[in-house]
């Protein structure tokens, strides 16, 4: 049994870089800055169990950008309301991760580790992973895991209820400069990224097709 390919897509430079892996050794190559060490850190925080905590640093710098110049305006039109905390904040939430299923949520592309796992029908010993097995074509000798970082909003509101009085207090005195603007900012984003819970779950060689059920949620 054998890790065959690992697909990762929005994690730091990496939009969707996939890793094919021989039954020896597989040898990692690239130019600098092209991911390597991204890719294997990565790689040993899914399968360790001391994870490293996932970061802003983690977001992809374009996508961060997008998602942070959209939703600003939004916190400094609500913190300088004269609402009460709570509801200030069930405001932001709202705005960001609306109820209803038909408005667009204001969520950053999650980071999606995809990976194939192959066996030997005739020789590997399958039965702690046969709940895992979703593709019923008799030709397939693969199970198929799908880890991402997907958003919990109960955490955000709980992180942003933590840090509300100091991000209340430099969103009242920006007063347009640029270096207080992008703490602020960062504050946010750092809310956001520690507001991504992992998950991961078992489906078919679709992926996104199939989702059953997931096995592992760690806040």
């Amino acid at each position: 049994m054998i890790i065959k390919t690992i697909t990762v897509e929005n994690f730091r430079q990496l939009k969707e870089t996939s890793l094919t892996f021989d039954k020896g050794i597989t040898i990692l190559a690239g130019p600098n800055n092209s991911g390597k060490t991204t890719l294997v850190n990565l790689l040993k925080n899914i399968f360790s169990k001391d994870k490293a905590k996932y970061s802003k640093e983690d977001i992809p710098a374009t996508k961060s950008k997008e998602w942070i110049d959209e939703v600003f305006p939004i916190f400094q039109s609500e913190l300088t309301t004269n609402c009460e905390e709570e509801e200030k904040i069930e405001n932001i939430l709202s705005a960001i991760y609306p109820k209803d299923e038909n408005t667009p949520k204001k969520l950053i592309e999650t980071c999606i580790i995809k990976i194939q796992v192959d066996y030997d029908p005739k020789k590997d010993d399958i039965r702690n992973f046969a709940d895992y097995i979703m593709d019923l074509d008799d030709s397939e000798s693969s199970f198929y895991f799908m880890y991402e970082f997907k958003f919990n909003p109960s955490t955000f509101s709980e992180l942003l209820a933590e840090n509300y009085d100091k991000l209340n207090t430099r969103l009242s005195k920006l007063n347009g400069n640029v270096s207080k603007i992008n703490i602020a900012k960062d504050m946010i984003l750092d809310i956001y990224a520690n507001s991504l819970v992992e998950e991961c779950k078992f489906c078919d060689k679709e992926y996104p097709a199939l989702f059953i059920t997931w096995f592992f949620y760690r806040y």
